[in-house]
């Protein structure tokens, strides 16, 4: 079947550096590392505490020194995207919500520095996404076509949300 389509497909044109730098613009947050600290504390009662103090604080291990009696820890999580999920925006110094983790503290992250990934650096899985996208719409164009040829309709059905 695939080979009947590619046989069949209209040609596939090449990828130009023109539609790599458009994607890249579009999807810019896709290729920025935003550098994290988390602020890890004992009790979820000084979450709301520890939010303000962090909003207002470069330094944030003068906020784990203004508890000496808990086990406050600052720590360097680098560039982790997986914890982009804690953050409505981002931008350096915006602070999250209070976070549960799996040990049972807490912890509140904090946006320190972002840096943006070279283009040059993101051309090549650029163009492979580029590529993945036009191959596919040549599979469901030529689907559409037979279909219609046929008399036929196509539903795509999502499942776990996947088509």
């Amino acid at each position: 079947m695939k080979q009947r389509i590619r046989e069949n497909a209209e040609p596939e044109k090449g990828i130009s550096n023109e539609e790599i730098e458009n994607y890249y613009e579009s999807n810019k947050d896709k290729y920025t590392n935003v550098r994290l600290y988390e602020i890890s504390f004992p009790d979820s009662n000084l979450g709301d505490e520890i939010i303000e103090k962090a909003k207002g604080e470069k330094e944030l291990q003068n906020i784990a020194n203004s508890y000496p009696d808990l086990a406050i820890n600052i720590n360097d999580i680098a560039y982790n995207r997986s914890m982009d999920q804690h953050f409505k925006t981002r931008e350096v110094g915006t602070v999250s919500e209070v976070i549960q983790k799996p040990d049972g503290t807490f912890s509140v992250l904090k946006i320190v520095e972002i840096k943006d990934i070279p283009f040059n650096a993101s051309k090549k899985p650029i163009k492979h996404i580029l590529e993945a996208q036009q191959k596919a719409r040549m599979f469901d164009d030529y689907a559409q076509k037979t279909a219609e040829e046929n008399n036929m309709t196509i539903e795509i059905v999502e499942q776990d949300g996947k088509q």
